[in-house]
């Protein structure tokens, strides 16, 4: 191998930046970019989950009260939320019906309800 002929190119890692809010769904929960920090902020610490299964809807909403069907908001250093929801992925079926088993996420554009105050996430292009 002749060091003269190689052409390399120095690796440049390409990073997403998301002026849109995005969810990624896993087998253990939602994680929030930073994009959604405008309605998922700091001062959230919990978060209410609802399923409509006919619609294949999953609804998030952020709060402050610890309830029975709350789970808590968890932060990283880069500021973007998580919320583990491992049960309420069985539970729910989602967790079977986004077919996990490749361990793959799936990324979601959620809208916003000023109405309901909460996220909304459409599954239906996942469900097969």
């Amino acid at each position: 191998m002749d060091i003269q002929t190689l052409k390399l190119k120095k690796y440049q890692p390409m990073v997403m930046k998301l002026d849109r809010p995005m969810v990624t769904i896993s087998i253990v929960g939602f994680r929030f970019n930073k994009s959604s920090e405008k309605h998922m902020n700091r001062h959230y610490k919990f978060a209410e989950l609802y399923y409509d299964k006919d619609q294949h809807i999953v609804a998030i909403k952020p709060t402050n009260e610890l309830s029975e069907n709350s789970f808590k908001i968890c932060r990283s250093t880069r500021n973007n939320a998580f919320i583990c929801a491992q049960d309420f992925m069985r539970r729910t079926g989602i967790r079977a019906q986004l077919k996990f088993k490749d361990y793959k996420s799936r990324r979601v554009f959620p809208s916003w309800s000023d109405k309901l105050k909460m996220f909304l996430l459409d599954l239906k292009p996942f469900i097969k």
